[in-house]
């Protein structure tokens, strides 16, 4: 465990070994998702079965939270709140997405914390991000419907239109006024305040089997990163490549790919070499006001 601040090391353990756990069926190696609690020892962990477990890393033991289920046959997502006291799940329940809260001390759900999907769900699909100051969290049912829930009161929710967006990534952006996304013919920007998409750009050119989206919360830019297997015609083999695209958001929250800013530089270059370093001098400014 390292610290987000200056990296140096915070605590470190050696987890059992499966033969040694004796008839527990938990199995380290497939964690799904993993929370962290304040006295560094102890972690809430959802397994790819969508079981809750709370594991203690000094001892090595892992206990089944039954409770923290709620009767759902199966969890898809976990996060702690700003308390460190207590979890936010998003699970499956009689074929509806149900988000919920878990107080960790007391082992309970809070009843008057629970938001329940009005549609069945792909849970295959499915998922939830939050914002950065956990105010806010959007919930998407895998396959049509997002909605926004404002976590200081559960009641107050809204159902947001993405333009028909589908099987999609999501995160908050440019503190929290945005939502920004990626589906598989585009990543837009989606204004919370003028409840519209105000901008998108098309990524059809980008052939990659996976993309991962990566943004600064604080806005300014963000990257997708491409995780493809390619096959080389002159070996018959396979390759794996990994590459980030990196995008900017202007002022005018207008998506720009940065290749299309190099290229640019570059012809004007070829074109102009006696006040390329004028121009060099502007696109340095530029990425700095964009990254902020």
């Amino acid at each position: 465990m390292l610290s987000m601040q200056d990296g140096t090391e915070m605590a470190c353990y050696d987890l059992p070994a499966q033969a040694d756990m004796g008839e527990n069926t938990f199995r380290w190696q497939q964690i799904q998702k993993l929370v962290l609690l304040k006295n560094l020892t102890n972690a809430i962990v959802l397994d790819e079965d969508g079981q809750v477990y709370r594991g203690n890393f000094k001892n090595g033991t892992t206990e089944l939270l039954n409770a923290a289920q709620n009767g759902c046959s199966k969890i898809l997502d976990i996060s702690l709140d700003k308390t460190g006291t207590a979890l936010r799940l998003l699970g499956i329940k009689d074929g509806y997405l149900e988000l919920f809260k878990y107080d960790i001390e007391n082992n309970s759900v809070l009843a008057s914390e629970i938001w329940q999907s009005t549609e069945e769900a792909n849970g295959g699909n499915a998922f939830m991000t939050e914002s950065c100051d956990g105010s806010m969290i959007v919930v998407y049912d895998g396959d049509k419907q997002c909605t926004l829930i404002r976590t200081d009161h559960w009641g107050r929710q809204k159902e947001l239109d993405i333009d028909n967006a589908r099987n999609f990534q999501i995160c908050f952006f440019d503190e929290n006024r945005f939502l920004l996304g990626v589906d598989s013919q585009k990543v837009w920007l989606y204004d919370l305040e003028k409840e519209r998409v105000v901008s998108s750009y098309s990524i059809n050119d980008i052939k990659g089997y996976h993309l991962k989206l990566s943004a600064d919360q604080h806005g300014g830019y963000f990257t997708l990163k491409e995780d493809g297997l390619y096959e080389n015609l002159q070996t018959d083999e396979g390759i794996r490549r990994e590459q980030s695209h990196i995008y900017f958001v202007d002022d005018s929250h207008q998506i720009i790919n940065c290749r299309m800013k190099i290229w640019f530089i570059r012809i004007i270059l070829l074109v102009m070499p006696a006040i390329r370093c004028i121009h060099f001098l502007t696109y340095t400014k530029k990425l700095s006001d964009y990254s902020r």
